[in-house]
């Protein structure tokens, strides 16, 4: 995960939520499906930049993204102060059956 130079400079006196996912976004007009995902705490900016690793058994032929969202409050939802990807971080085609590394850019919500 990729934090915003400025961000979390101090650790955080509350655990914070990290939640990875990969997400099948073939049909770009449903509700696209969590196919993995990794949820875990995390205290400072070395917690939340990971890495993380997520196992899929991914189809050939189909589209998937990485998510992230680091929620500082632990309640599931998507508050100011969280930080989210806004941008789409695909995995490369060729990532069906072989191990990947991605970068996933998040900023804070205000």
């Amino acid at each position: 995960m990729v934090l915003p130079p400025d961000a979390l400079a101090a650790p955080s006196e509350e655990p914070m939520t990290v939640r990875v996912s990969i997400q099948d976004v073939t049909m770009a007009d449903e509700s696209s499906a969590t196919v993995a995902k990794a949820v875990v705490e995390a205290h400072d900016r070395t917690d939340v930049e990971g890495p993380y690793l997520l196992e899929a058994d991914l189809t050939p032929g189909r589209q998937y993204a990485v998510y992230a969202h680091v929620d500082r409050s632990g309640d599931g939802t998507t508050a100011p102060g969280d930080f989210i990807n806004t941008v789409r971080v695909p995995l490369p085609a060729d990532s069906v059956g072989n191990g990947v590394h991605v970068e996933i850019p998040v900023r804070q919500i205000d």
